[in-house]
């Protein structure tokens, strides 16, 4: 940790903002800040932000959230975009611009800028205030894209610092150097005991169980995170993520039948695909998505 995010931390007009998706990122790494603070007598406020996407979350995300903040003995703040959730988002867009494809992508990653980051900078504009510091911990890793590899430790989050006011708002990435497996063992998980899980969930699903049934027996094993990596999910987000694999968006449309079907209608009425080269209606009716 740099001397400055540790100086800053110390104040207590300093906000610690955990972003908090529910993913095994943000989890661990809000059991890491937690457990620092205890450690390094931080001053500062400490809050857990989830960024609610609305019909494209899986149902069990915000309970899984309010879960890990009531065992952190933290406060939770959900914010949202102003007008639509993510899905009506998508839906506007094929509305207004016909003749580009409708949903977020790698290179267009409008999800992330309009559901996340500007709804999260809004709620730090009206609740931070002058005189005051809020430093943004987001769970990116490096090992995860040559992108994210790149990312500073730290860096001013601009729409949000205000160095007129006297307001210093930060963004801090302060998991980036952990690989998969850290994370994993953070939530208390070696590779063998999380193949031990989702092997007892392959176990049921050959057993015949599915939908809601299966959901609550996964529920119920006592996982300590997101059910969706129970049942085989390799990263979460959306439901249904453009960027996700294939075993991830059959898991997604599984389990949000509702929000599926309206992508689908999506995709029959703009004429693009959910992923370049890979639609969620093929992958529905048997095919390999293409």
């Amino acid at each position: 940790m740099s001397d400055e995010i540790g100086d800053l931390l110390a104040l207590p007009s300093t906000t610690l903002l955990i972003q908090n998706s529910a993913g095994k990122d943000s989890q661990a790494m809000a059991y890491l800040l937690h457990r620092q603070a205890v450690a390094r007598s931080w001053r500062c406020r400490i809050l857990h932000m989830h960024c609610d996407l609305g019909r494209m979350e899986w149902h069990e995300t915000h309970g899984h959230c309010r879960q890990i903040v009531t065992e952190l003995g933290s406060e939770l703040v959900t914010v949202s975009h102003a007008r639509f959730d993510l899905l009506g988002g998508i839906e506007d867009r094929m509305t207004r611009r016909a003749d580009a494809p409708p949903f977020p992508s790698s290179a267009a990653r409008y999800c992330t800028a309009g559901w996340k980051r500007d709804p999260a900078s809004r709620w730090i504009r009206n609740h931070i205030g002058p005189g005051e510091a809020c430093v943004v911990a987001m769970g990116l890793r490096a090992e995860e894209s040559s992108a994210r590899a790149r990312k500073p430790v730290w860096q001013t989050r601009t729409g949000a610092d205000a160095p007129t006011k006297n307001r210093r708002v930060i963004d801090w990435h302060p998991i980036l150097h952990l690989t998969e497996s850290d994370v994993w063992s953070t939530l208390g998980y070696s590779p063998d005991q999380l193949a031990e899980v989702r092997s007892r969930v392959r176990a049921w699903r050959a057993e015949g169980l599915a939908g809601a049934a299966l959901m609550q027996r996964v529920q119920g094993m006592g996982f300590r995170a997101h059910p969706a990596y129970a049942l085989g999910n390799s990263r979460l987000s959306c439901a249904m993520c453009v960027l996700a694999c294939r075993q991830d968006l059959v898991n997604g449309m599984e389990f949000r039948p509702d929000t599926a079907a309206a992508l689908m209608d999506i995709e029959r009425r703009s004429g693009f695909s959910f992923k370049q080269g890979q639609s969620l209606t093929s992958i529905a009716t048997g095919g390999n998505g293409a």
